[in-house]
């Protein structure tokens, strides 16, 4: 379906917004979006054919006008469903995978690096063992806004499994530049979270890869972040 554009809307089209909805139909767009006078949006549907006369030409034209802002609402939720984790609202690992691909495309023409630090929190299934799984949940929707405060504008922090996170950080002019993300990631999930009034200790793994060095696309990026994490989590232990 074509996406219309936003025109005044009162309680019936004006003159101009006829005619604009004249030009839709000649184009064969099927929605258009309308402002209301109380700044609210409605998708109108048009369902319209052209009336000739005995001379071949246009005499009018008759049809239908359907709001359709509720089915558009409930195509928009299912998209970012589809995105989007569902506890934390973050990017999933579709969406990352897609995001991933273009940080990849623009650093291969800009020549810059793209940066990945692989997150794995630590002791969750301590704290879903002794205190529940809602205690964890918990717990990973606070490291999601603490990671969320840890981003350049453009960068990305996706959810992509059960306590794994995945920074993206395209469009690098330096290698160095990763190592200071990861020292503020490090330094936003080290503080204890506070869960039904008790302190909770936090601590997170932390791998990287970088664009070209460790791989030229998305899966190898995202496999050597997570072996560097892995060596992160034993060297701690």
């Amino acid at each position: 379906m074509a996406s219309g554009k936003i025109h005044p809307l009162g309680d019936a089209p004006a003159r101009g917004d006829q005619e604009r909805m004249l030009k839709m139909l000649l184009s064969q767009l099927d929605a258009m979006v309308y402002r209301c006078r109380d700044d609210g949006m409605i998708w109108i549907s048009e369902n319209a054919r052209a009336v000739l006369g005995a001379d071949g030409g246009v005499r009018y034209y008759e049809g239908t006008v359907e709001d359709i802002s509720e089915r558009k609402m409930q195509e928009r939720r299912m998209a970012h469903q589809a995105t989007h984790d569902g506890l934390t609202g973050l990017p999933n690992r579709y969406l990352l995978q897609d995001r991933i691909e273009q940080a990849i495309r623009q650093a291969a023409r800009e020549k810059t690096h793209v940066g990945m630090l692989f997150i794995d929190l630590d002791r969750l299934k301590h704290v879903n063992d002794t205190l529940g799984h809602q205690a964890g949940d918990e717990i990973i929707r606070i490291v999601a806004q603490r990671l969320r405060r840890c981003l350049r504008t453009g960068d990305t922090v996706a959810r992509i499994g059960g306590d794994e996170f995945v920074l993206l950080l395209p469009g690098l002019l330096a290698v160095e530049a990763i190592a200071q993300t990861k020292r503020r990631v490090l330094e936003a999930t080290s503080a204890p979270c506070t869960i039904e009034g008790k302190e909770v200790p936090a601590s997170c793994s932390v791998g990287s890869s970088i664009y070209p060095q460790d791989g030229l696309d998305a899966d190898a990026l995202m496999r050597r972040a997570d072996e560097a994490m892995y060596e992160a989590k034993q060297a701690r232990r």
